[in-house]
């Protein structure tokens, strides 16, 4: 996650604000470790948006009025927001849905990104953009559905390649 991160933070535009989505506030060791691996090119903790405390219609407006990303996760534990079910490693499964929705209303493209290891190196693998557009007729929910069966297949990519990632 800490490599993860700061990859993506230090490869986009300079004019770009970021924003990265949490569960819970890091604690003064992950800060210490993101320093002391990054220095000054680590995020800082102004990037950081907590769950609990999030409103999505003021984010919207911040997302909408500037050139910004968003770095959230598609792996989040049952209780965090809304779910829908997709097919994952041919088995119905339940998805945190909150991504999809966020993109097809902004109309921004999501850039799947995965983080993992092999051995002891750390790797990030970047998929193409998906673009969540709607088709005519379509309602929201369904677009959202298809959007996160579609924002899966890199993790599902991943875990058929390295089963030992499963946590």
């Amino acid at each position: 996650f800490i490599y993860g991160t700061n990859v993506f933070a230090n490869n986009e535009s300079p004019n770009t604000r970021q924003f990265v989505l949490l569960q819970k506030a890091p604690g003064e060791a992950f800060q210490r470790n993101l320093s002391l691996a990054f220095g000054e090119k680590r995020y800082s903790s102004r990037t950081q948006l907590l769950l609990e405390s999030f409103d999505f219609v003021q984010f919207r407006r911040r997302l909408n009025s500037s050139k910004s990303s968003l770095l959230t996760f598609t792996d989040l534990p049952p209780g965090f927001g809304r779910r829908v079910q997709i097919e994952f490693l041919g088995r119905p499964a339940w998805f945190p849905v909150g991504p999809a929705l966020m993109a097809i209303a902004n109309r921004m493209p999501i850039l799947p990104l995965l983080n993992f290891s092999v051995g002891n190196a750390n790797r990030i693998q970047l998929w193409p953009l998906i673009e969540p557009q709607r088709q005519a007729g379509q309602d929201i929910e369904e677009a959202a559905r298809e959007v996160t069966q579609r924002l899966s297949y890199p993790l599902q990519w991943l875990l058929q390649r390295f089963p030992e990632q499963w946590r």
